[in-house]
């Protein structure tokens, strides 16, 4: 056998090709001689060379499969990461704004601060007018709380006569109280609107003017007393008729007047005009009597050295009978 028949045989061998390869025998050689001697040589240097690393056609390709396995797994932990660190960088990003909201509301807050501190006083929350009698004479009062930030006040005061429907200016002026009266016309309708200065008038720093607040200075300003009919009481002296009402915020007395009728006559006549300082009234008669009364509340004052008597408007009739 030659040196070839023996190397293709066992290359057979190695490849598993046991049919046609056991019975070679030297008849058969001159088919195998037309095999290429560089196809020959070819696997011979494939099969010793597996032989010299040890290793096997299948345990080669197994490692190739490992490999890009592993390449492949590499690379989808690196697309893992690079997604990883793309939602790191969205929420960093969007801690950032929040961040940066927050500064700015805190910045704000800051603004705000310095301003009440530092800049234009706050507006006077004026009351409504309350009318006073005083010895100078019948008063609109008005007031309010102290102004953050204010440390004065401009006042402007319009009024009209009762009854008229256009306000004129009457007067303005500046008070480091925070309060105002305006007395100088009897009988007005008045309103006021108030701003706060901080610092003086020509450079100082103001506030917006307040709404404006009402209040008159009318003679009959004080509140008209609500008179109840009259209870039938029996006393030691016959039958009487017991009148009340509540009594008035600064009046000083009340003026009653009284009328009465027979129960068989149709007219009142006036029984008497009388004065007391409690808020209650007590009529008594012989006999059978239909009675009525009104009441104003009134109050003294001294102007310029003379005494004057302001009263309410009077009371509806409150009525009553001894029978």
């Amino acid at each position: 056998m030659s040196k070839k028949s023996v190397i293709v045989a066992a290359l057979c061998m190695a490849a598993g090709m046991v049919t046609g390869c056991t019975s070679y025998s030297e008849d058969s050689s001159a088919g195998t001689e037309g095999t290429s001697d560089a196809a020959i040589e070819a696997s011979s240097e494939k099969s010793v060379n597996s032989a010299a690393y040890g290793i096997s056609l299948d345990a080669a390709d197994e490692a190739s499969t490992v490999a890009s396995t592993a390449a492949s797994s590499d690379s989808a932990s690196d697309k893992k990461s690079a997604t990883d660190k793309s939602a790191d960088a969205k929420k960093d990003k969007e801690n950032d704004k929040d961040k940066k909201a927050s500064d700015d509301k805190s910045k704000d807050k800051s603004k705000a601060k310095k301003g009440s501190k530092n800049g234009i006083p706050e507006v006077p929350e004026v009351k409504d007018g309350v009318t006073k009698i005083t010895d100078r004479g019948v008063e609109a009062y008005f007031e309010w709380e102290p102004a953050e930030g204010g440390d004065r006040y401009e006042i402007i005061c319009e009024g009209k006569p009762r009854g008229s429907s256009n306000y004129t200016k009457l007067e303005e002026m500046y008070t480091n109280m925070p309060n105002y009266s305006y007395g100088a016309g009897l009988n007005y309708d008045v309103r006021i609107k108030v701003r706060a200065y901080n610092g003086n008038v020509q450079d100082g720093l103001c506030s917006e003017w307040s709404e404006y607040v009402e209040g008159n200075t009318y003679e009959d300003s004080l509140a008209t007393p609500v008179v109840k009919d009259g209870v039938k009481r029996t006393s030691a002296g016959g039958t009487e008729v017991y009148f009340a009402w509540e009594a008035v915020k600064e009046a000083d007395h009340y003026e009653v007047v009284v009328e009465h009728k027979k129960s068989d006559k149709s007219e009142y006549e006036i029984k008497e005009v009388t004065y007391t300082n409690a808020p209650n009234y007590t009529y008594s008669a012989q006999g059978d009597y239909d009675v009525r009364i009104t009441v104003k509340a009134q109050t003294n004052a001294w102007i310029n050295g003379k005494k004057k008597v302001f009263s309410s408007q009077a009371s509806s009739y409150a009525k009553g009978k001894t029978y």
